[in-house]
């Protein structure tokens, strides 16, 4: 650019230089060649030409002494073309800025930018309360004292909105002055991706708390599932115990009650046998009555006849007597029929006495056929009710006998349920035997997923603190 408006500078000499003698000459036409004025009007043109020309070189030696290096020009490309806001301050304010800075302020041109105080971009506190113009001199200074400083910081456009920048201060001089250059970068989307990893950061260090818990829980119910695992093995482990005693007690009782079946059979048959033997008693027994009433009735007749005879005894004692007086009356002749009328009468009164005796006897033996028939009787009555109760013994027993088969069929029922219990109960232990070594597993588990939610919470923390930085 300067050596462009340097040559338009030098042809423009040339082109004076040469336009005098050249208007001098169309002026007056060619007759002017041989006067005093054109070759004066050609010394002064050459004399401008010269000097024209020896502007041009002094100023093409200066430009070349001014212009910037290709270092200078990469630095003011990078100043111009850098994505980021890029902005020159002084004491006085914004001295220059690059394009960057004013898409990101809004403002139409650089000028709008230029000569604003850094202060007039910013609101009048930060979200965190403290005051801007306070900071910003704290910051400025930092920077002052070694040379830059890096920050967060909220700026505002000139449209009055504001925005999340990170802002860097480098202080510098130039030809004995003080400048702060700053660069800004928008944190917008940063500031929102940082909201929402924060925001994701505590649901997740939420979700691992929640996690944790359930974790916990987990460890609980683990611990109480192998616990109650245990105890069910335990539990099984005597349940199979109790069954294989209860099973084995079943088989004894069945077999018990299978004798007991055989027992009551035999009885049955006896207390046949003693119904048998009971009929055959009462039978004896009607026949004995018969016989002690045929008795009865001939110690009746026996008594009959000895009545008989003691009334003949007593009539004979009564002949002996008269035969005695009639003795005596007769005297000596008479005496030997009194001897035989007194033995008469002796042999009357042996009669008498003997069949008083008789007598006696006979009512004791009627007495005691009298007790005899009814203890005949009463004994019938007894054989009767035994007939009666051993009838009914024998429908018992033929209905306990029935019962005690039941109950043996319901025993070894029993018995075979309860060795199919114990099969069962042993499976079931296996399986609570399996359930407690999941329930370890499970455990284990829950203690490498609690660890591993301690972990992730602590690696959630660190993001959210390095995200935070």
């Amino acid at each position: 650019m300067v050596e462009a408006s340097s040559g338009r500078r030098v042809a423009g000499v040339v082109v004076c230089g040469l336009a005098v003698p050249a208007a001098l000459l169309a002026a007056s036409g060619p007759s002017v060649l041989s006067g005093w004025a054109f070759w004066l009007a050609l010394v002064v043109g050459l004399a401008i030409l010269a000097g024209g020309l020896l502007l041009g070189r002094e100023e093409r030696n200066d430009t070349a002494k001014n212009a910037p290096s290709p270092d200078d020009v990469l630095s003011l490309m990078a100043f111009d073309k850098s994505a980021d806001p890029i902005l020159i301050a002084t004491m006085d304010g914004f001295r220059a800025c690059n394009d960057a800075a004013v898409r990101f302020l809004r403002a139409r041109s650089r000028s709008d930018i230029v000569g604003i105080q850094p202060s007039a971009l910013s609101p009048t506190t930060q979200p965190d309360g403290r005051s801007s113009r306070e900071v910003a001199v704290q910051y400025i200074t930092k920077a002052a004292r070694d040379g830059f400083v890096r920050f967060d910081w909220y700026h505002r456009r000139l449209d009055g909105s504001l925005v999340p920048v990170e802002v860097t201060l480098v202080a510098c001089q130039q030809g004995g002055k003080d400048y702060v250059i700053t660069y800004w970068k928008d944190l917008t989307v940063l500031q929102d991706e940082r909201q929402r990893s924060h925001k994701l950061a505590e649901e997740v260090s939420e979700l691992a708390g929640r996690s944790a818990v359930m974790a916990d829980g987990m460890q609980t119910i683990a611990h109480s599932l192998s616990s109650l695992a245990q105890q069910g093995e335990e539990k099984m482990e005597q349940a199979t115990v109790s069954a294989n005693q209860v099973s084995a007690d079943t088989q004894a009782v069945a077999a018990a009650t299978g004798q007991l079946a055989s027992s009551i059979n035999e009885i049955a048959q006896q207390i046949d046998k003693a119904a048998g033997i009971s009929n055959k008693a009462a039978d004896e027994t009607e026949r004995a009555d018969s016989m002690v009433q045929g008795l009865a009735e001939t110690a009746s007749k026996i008594g009959a006849v000895i009545k008989l005879i003691q009334d003949i005894a007593s009539q004979t004692n009564l002949l002996a007597l008269n035969a005695t007086i009639e003795a005596a009356r007769a005297g000596e002749a008479g005496k030997g029929f009194a001897v035989v009328a007194g033995e008469v009468k002796n042999l009357a009164n042996q009669t008498a006495k003997a069949t008083e005796d008789i007598t006696g006897q006979i009512s004791m033996v009627q007495d005691q056929t009298k007790q005899t028939v009814e203890a005949i009787k009463n004994i019938g009555l007894v054989i009767s009710q035994v007939r009666e109760i051993s009838s009914a013994i024998v429908a018992s027993t033929e209905q306990q006998e029935a019962t005690t088969h039941d109950i043996a069929q319901r025993v070894r029922s029993v018995a075979d349920s309860t060795r199919l219990v114990a099969a069962h109960i042993d499976a079931v232990a296996h399986t609570a035997s399996k359930s407690g070594e999941m329930s370890t597993q499970v455990l284990s588990s829950a203690n490498d997923l609690n660890g591993t939610f301690e972990l992730l919470k602590t690696k959630v923390k660190e993001f959210a603190a390095s995200d935070a930085r």
